[in-house]
């Protein structure tokens, strides 16, 4: 792998580019022609080490994967296309563009890497060969050795548009938006006197962050403060598929009370965006309903209270975002909420915190929180290929100071649905109280003539229950059978044996099980 030159960055004329580029996180990217991308950043050239992508060159020796660094060295600006913002342009000279990698967030040293997205082909190229090549590059390679489970992942992003605004929709300070339109911002905004930032009231608005800042920090410490307020639709009419949404993209907001909080019954979509520092990070209003609401790639950091919270009869739909080092991951009560492709962790307490509702969650990690994974009171869940360990609580709890047995069971289907590092639940639908897993020094005592080879399990439960479970193991170890402990006893649970690191068992009965040698 190389990585960009100063002097690499240059080659096609200005009237090459089509004006329209797809969207990703912080940036945008777009392809003049077959050997050139153009990375049109935010204030995203002050890292150290910088942010990185990979392009996929296909060269006369095969597809290779070339890196690319934001950095202010390797920035210009075209001021005709894209006003200030820097733009790093990567020339392949007589080579070809087949698409660029990018990654999602920023992370130190070689976290750089650790998440990568998906591919972005070049529109310019055949889809069919582009995909065929970048399947075969070592950066691909090891994305879907390590994050994409063996598959290949292609992004698919709308047009952004790359026109400049009419000049009173340019925002370089605090206002009250009221006729629908794009706006853009222009500069940082850091608030002195006005309490909310942003107060959009119209419909079909659409806010373009540009990679800026709207910070709170000048305010005063017990300022009522609001990043952006939405408060649009009038309460009298409920939000539907024809509703003109609210959408903001691209924008970094901090310091505040609340960062975004929705006020009337909108339709909001927040993409490609960060929250940090806040009391909430995104708020809908405690007392409405039928707020429709979705957050795609949004990142909600180190704010004191909730991530993100939801107390009503709304529609909330969560991909590819992160929650980490709040008081609260998630909050939902009375809230239908989706959530996929996202990662809940290092939070002070629960990660996801649920009461009234039904959610689906699907390819989602749930990690290193102070209190349970997920908590629920009257919930339902749908869970797919979900991870819940290392929480300092309960893996899957009962909301609130009580216990487990004191609060009706769950209805839980569940599809590869890791407890632990060690255990696996699978089942159609069936009704579940608590599930934890239990390390080998906080097990009850065992029998002298056994010794764990896994994590133990914990079902709680006051109905009948009905689990599938693998427990997987060092594949040396031979004539593994699984016990269950009643709150007494230990007994071998018949018909159960594993060897060649699984052993596979149905369980029906509250307890705990561990596979033991």
């Amino acid at each position: 792998m190389s990585t960009i030159a100063a002097g690499a960055v240059g080659g096609a004329s200005l009237t090459t580019l089509s004006g329209t580029a797809a969207a990703w996180d912080q940036f945008d990217v777009a392809f003049p022609d077959e050997h050139e991308v153009w990375f049109i950043v935010g204030n995203d050239l002050h890292y150290d080490p910088p942010l990185v992508t990979h392009v996929i060159v296909d060269t006369s020796d095969g597809a290779t994967c070339r890196l690319v660094e934001f950095t202010e060295e390797n920035a210009t600006t075209y001021p005709q296309l894209f006003g200030e913002r820097p733009v790093i342009r990567y020339d392949a000279g007589d080579e070809t563009v087949l698409g660029v990698l990018p990654y999602n967030r920023h992370h130190s040293g070689d976290g750089r890497f650790s998440r990568p997205r998906c591919v972005l082909l070049n529109e310019h190229v055949d889809e069919a060969d582009a995909v065929k090549a970048s399947k075969n590059v070592d950066c691909v390679q090891t994305a879907m050795e390590k994050k994409w489970d063996g598959n290949f992942k292609t992004c698919w992003f709308e047009a952004v548009e790359h026109q400049d605004v009419p000049d009173e929709n340019r925002i370089d300070e605090c206002r009250k938006i009221t006729e629908p339109g794009t706006y853009k911002l222009v500069a940082d905004l850091e608030p002195t006197t006005e309490e909310t930032c942003l107060e959009i009231r119209a419909e079909d608005v659409r806010i373009d962050g540009n990679g800026h800042t709207i910070s709170g920090a000048a305010l005063p410490d017990d300022a009522e403060s609001v990043g952006i307020l939405s408060a649009a639709t009038p309460e009298t009419r409920l939000p539907s598929d024809d509703s003109l949404p609210i959408t903001i993209t691209n924008v970094n907001i901090t310091g505040f009370e609340n960062g975004v909080l929705v006020s009337k019954n909108d339709t909001v979509r927040l993409k490609r965006s960060e929250i940090t520092d806040c009391d909430r990070g995104v708020d809908l209003a405690v007392d409405l309903d039928n707020i429709s609401m979705s957050l795609e790639d949004v990142t909600i950091k180190g704010c004191t209270r909730d991530g993100f919270r939801s107390i009503g009869f709304h529609t909330v739909d969560i991909t590819d975002s992160e929650f980490t080092q709040n008081g609260i991951g998630i909050t939902v009560f009375d809230t239908g909420l989706e959530l996929t492709k996202s990662t809940i962790s290092e939070n002070d307490e629960t990660g996801l915190n649920t009461s009234d509702t039904f959610v689906e969650v699907a390819d989602t990690l749930i990690e290193k929180n102070g209190g349970d994974g997920f908590t629920h009171r009257f919930t339902g869940m749908i869970a797919e290929n979900v991870t819940l360990r290392e929480n300092d609580g309960r893996q899957i709890g009962v909301l609130g100071p009580f216990p487990p047995e004191s609060v009706p069971a769950m209805t839980f289907e569940a599809t590869d649905v890791a407890i632990g590092n060690t255990t696996t639940v699978d089942t159609p639908r069936t009704g579940v109280n608590a599930l934890d897993a239990i390390p080998e020094d906080e097990l009850p005592s065992l029998p002298d003539s056994v010794t764990p080879v896994a994590e133990g399990f914990e079902v709680i439960t006051t109905v009948t229950t009905e689990l599938d479970v693998r427990f997987e193991f060092e594949s040396t170890e031979k004539s593994v059978e699984l016990l269950r402990f009643d709150g007494a006893d230990w007994d071998s649970v018949t018909e159960t044996s594993g060897d060649d690191g699984l052993l596979e068992a149905r369980i029906d009965k509250g307890g705990i099980y561990v596979p033991v040698k």
